[in-house]
């Protein structure tokens, strides 16, 4: 798709929280640096070959000074507008750039009051895989923060993302699942038309998807959020 629409924001998936209390940013720092060396999606990059071709290469030297920018902001609107930018800020994939990146914005100089965003590609992230971010990224800060001065060794995940392409693409290439999957598709597909979902709007659909939108905050009563049956 980033061929084809080129660099946009939609594809963008951001995170950001608001931190209280004395924080290590040099130590947040080292443990997003242990994470992206644990993910081999988080490293890797997206070339055009000389044939045209589309190549990925996983880094091993992945860029340290880009992944966590630091910034000080006076109050919480300057720092909401840098987040606002970052989030919609598009990743331009190819010719080795980065997919993921993250700020660390100290508000005022006293109050102990931290916001951090990541915005990650949707290439190498979704719902689920945030959830395992945050979940080990808590793990290495307590960890560092516990023992500065030892050397904690983290293991790199047994089966990366690649392992798992590699062998679909090895069970699409059997002839008996792959003549299923053909005969599924062209059963639901037959004619080739896509089927649209069809809901009420206020002007025609366009021809190419323009990614436009707006928002409508909705303000959910506690109750709902939380149901007891007690």
């Amino acid at each position: 798709m980033h061929v084809v629409d080129g660099a946009t924001a939609a594809y963008n998936i951001p995170m950001a929280f608001w931190l209280r209390g004395v924080l290590a940013a040099t130590t947040l720092r080292s443990a997003l640096y242990a994470i992206v060396d644990r993910h081999a999606v988080l490293r890797t990059m997206y070339e055009v070959g000389t044939d045209g071709s589309f190549k990925q290469r996983v880094s091993t030297t992945f860029y340290h000074g880009t992944l966590l920018r630091e910034v000080e902001v006076s109050d919480q609107s300057a720092a909401q507008e840098i987040v606002s930018h970052d989030q919609f800020h598009s990743f331009d994939l190819l010719y080795g750039n980065a997919v993921f990146r993250g700020t660390f914005l100290c508000i005022g100089v006293t109050a102990f009051s931290y916001l951090l965003t990541f915005t990650v590609h949707h290439v190498a992230t979704d719902l689920w895989s945030n959830a395992v971010l945050l979940r080990e990224l808590s793990a290495f800060y307590t960890s560092f923060i516990r023992f500065p001065a030892a050397v904690i060794p983290h293991r790199r995940v047994q089966f990366q993302y690649i392992d798992f392409a590699i062998w679909q693409e090895t069970f699409l290439r059997s002839q008996g699942p792959n003549e299923i999957l053909r005969s599924f598709w062209r059963a639901h597909l037959r004619e080739g038309v896509l089927p649209l979902l069809d809901l009420p709007h206020d002007y025609p659909r366009p021809t190419v998807r323009l990614f436009h939108g707006d928002a409508e905050p909705v303000l959910i009563p506690a109750n709902v959020l939380w149901h007891s049956d007690e």
